[in-house]
Formats: C-alpha cells, sequence, structure tokens
C-alpha cells in the first residue's frame, strides 16, 4: 500500500453520531498534502489491515482483541490514538447499560494500550487519565460553513405558529422521559397549543425495538390538543437540517454522571439553524451561558415567554452569535494536528 510519504492514519467509524464528529470531520479536516486517511467500517479487523498504517484512530469500543493489538503495534510501529466522547458509567435505566457493562474490560485494554487519548470534555480527561499519563482535551465543536454546517438564521413571524420540541436519539429516552410530569400541564395548555407546532426530528423505526421506544416518545408528546409532527432522521452527514423544523429545542438532561460527562455540543450545533434550547442546568456546569435554564423558569414558563416573537427572535440572534463564537474558538484550540503531535 503506497501512501506517497503522506502520514497514513486508518480510523475505525462502525457506528453513529458521534464517531462522525469525533473522527471523521476532524480527520477529513486535516490537510489533504500531508495525510492520507482510510476509513474503515468494521466492529473486528485482522493483522494484514493495520499493517501498513502510521497511526490507528479508534473512537469508543473496537472489538478487536487488545492482546493482538499489543503485538501488531509492536511489530508494525503504529501509533495508537484512542478517542473518548461518553463516560462508561451509564444510569441502570438506560437501554445499553447490560451491553456495555460486558464490553468495559475491552475499553479499559485499549486506554491503557494508546500512545494518545482524547478526551470531549474534563470529565472524561479526569476519568481517563487513571489509565493513561498521555491524555489530552480536544472539546466537540462545529465546523461553521464546512459541508452541512451552513449557518442560517430563522426568525419567526408574528403570524406564524413555532416549532417546539426535540431533536436526536433514542439514547435519550430517559432524559425525555424525565420531564413527563411537566410536559402533561405543557400539552394541555390550549394558549401553547394555539402559538405552537409540536416536533420530534430523528424518529427512526429501522427495528421493532427503535420503533417501540420512539412511539414510546411520540405518546410522551401527543394530547387531545397535540399531536406533534414526526420528522424521520436522516443521514449522518445531513442531520443538522433537522434542526430546520425546530425554533425551540427542549434538551432535558437528567443529572446523572453520563451526563455531566457530555459536551455542549448540542447547543452549539443547534445554534447553526439558530434553534435556542431549553434544558436544566447540566449545561451550566460544564460553562455554558447561552440557552434558557430551567433553574430560573420551568419549561411551561419558557414556553409561554417564547410566545413573545420578540423575544424568541432576539435570543435566536444572541445565542447563535455566542454560541458559534464558542464554536470557533474550539476549533481552533483543539486543532488535531497539533494533538497527534503529543504522541
Amino acid at each position: 500500500m503506497c501512501f506517497m510519504n503522506k502520514i497514513s492514519i486508518l480510523a475505525l467509524v462502525n457506528g453513529g453520531g458521534s464517531k462522525y464528529f469525533r473522527v471523521v470531520l476532524p480527520l477529513d479536516l486535516l490537510p489533504k498534502e500531508k495525510y492520507e486517511v482510510t476509513y474503515l467500517n468494521e466492529k473486528f479487523f485482522l493483522e494484514h489491515v493495520v499493517k501498513d498504517y502510521d497511526y490507528l484512530y479508534i473512537h469508543w469500543i473496537q472489538m478487536t482483541n487488545p492482546v493482538y493489538l499489543s503485538i501488531w503495534k509492536e511489530k508494525y510501529g503504529f501509533k495508537i490514538i484512542q478517542d473518548i466522547d461518553d463516560y462508561w458509567q451509564l444510569p441502570n435505566s438506560h437501554h445499553l447499560k447490560e451491553k456495555l457493562e460486558k464490553s468495559k474490560p475491552q475499553l479499559f485494554n485499549q486506554l491503557i494500550l494508546a500512545d494518545l487519548v482524547l478526551c470531549s470534555t474534563p470529565f472524561l480527561l479526569e476519568k481517563c487519565l487513571k489509565y493513561n499519563d498521555n491524555c489530552h482535551l480536544r472539546e466537540n465543536y462545529v465546523p461553521i460553513g464546512y459541508n452541512q454546517f451552513q449557518q442560517e438564521l430563522k426568525l419567526v413571524k408574528n403570524e406564524e405558529k413555532i416549532k417546539v420540541g426535540i431533536c436526536g436519539s433514542i439514547s435519550h429516552l430517559n432524559d425525555w422521559l424525565s420531564i413527563r410530569n411537566q410536559l402533561k400541564r405543557i400539552l394541555n395548555d390550549k394558549f401553547i397549543a394555539d402559538n405552537y407546532e409540536f416536533v420530534i426530528a430523528g424518529y427512526a423505526d429501522d427495528n421493532q425495538s427503535s420503533k417501540e421506544m420512539w412511539d414510546k416518545i411520540v405518546n410522551l408528546f401527543t394530547s387531545k390538543l397535540i399531536k406533534p409532527t414526526i420528522i424521520k432522521h436522516l443521514p449522518v452527514n445531513e442531520y443538522i437540517n433537522l434542526y430546520n423544523y425546530l425554533d425551540v429545542l427542549l434538551a432535558p438532561l437528567e443529572n446523572n454522571e453520563f451526563n455531566r460527562g457530555k459536551s455542549g455540543l448540542k447547543l452549539m450545533e443547534s445554534s447553526v439553524k439558530s434553534t435556542i434550547v431549553i434544558s436544566n442546568d447540566i449545561y451550566k456546569q460544564k460553562g455554558f451561558t447561552d440557552y434558557l435554564c430551567t433553574n430560573e423558569y420551568s419549561y411551561y414558563e419558557w414556553l409561554r415567554k417564547l410566545t413573545d416573537r420578540n423575544l424568541l427572535n432576539n435570543y435566536k440572534i444572541e445565542f447563535q452569535k455566542n454560541l458559534l463564537e464558542i464554536s470557533n474558538q474550539y476549533q481552533t484550540k483543539y486543532n488535531l494536528e497539533q494533538l497527534i503531535k503529543k504522541i
């Protein structure tokens, strides 16, 4: 295999949205004249696959036996970059809890074996340093203007209904269920029903299990006054367009260690399309202030206040400007090429 004197990287990308942000986007943005990147969408790989590369870039858990990986690493001299974007301690109620528990030893071995560990939050950095001394922060950001990430300011006219709802994957099931009591009041309020269109963006019925969980969410956002609009999920390289269907995003996060390890990416990506976020104070704990916090007003109270279209539009303008500025700062600060040099 010939890479014409370029630095060669084999990136393992089996999986969904997090790998897109943590692997595909940062590697795509490396200078093409210096780096040759190959993507492998497999959970397992054999010796011949890795022997010609300078770097192996792994996000989250790769199921190749770490003993073999260690032998091949010594034999061929490639370096391993391990990326971590989630905490490995899921709450007991999470639908992936049992599966992750079985995979933890694999993840810990990968962390120990890595030459460089990249973490998306200070919380995760602290956890990973217990397994590897060469851990560095590379916070999530949105590359404004690149491919699908085209900035758009969508202001709401006085005669228009405001689009409010949720957007994401079914992994947030318990987060959305955490506000079900507040939703009962919201969905049975005629003033809110007259001013808002409720939207569920990202609905996926790829299999029966997924469909059942999504249908539970649809029922959660349904009342005699309100029937939500369903927007099906988009491919990962188009997903940002789901925010075109939302002016206001309800983004509750349960207060647990798993969510405390999350980044502020949801705020930044929603701001690309000027969608404002209502959430609890967990984002403030991460240092973000450009969203509507339920410590100040409840979800119900915020939705009543935001029927003032001038107020809503002012938040759209202010939050988009501030959050995209943070995202641009992160893109400069957490340059992947500079981090690779720390091996």
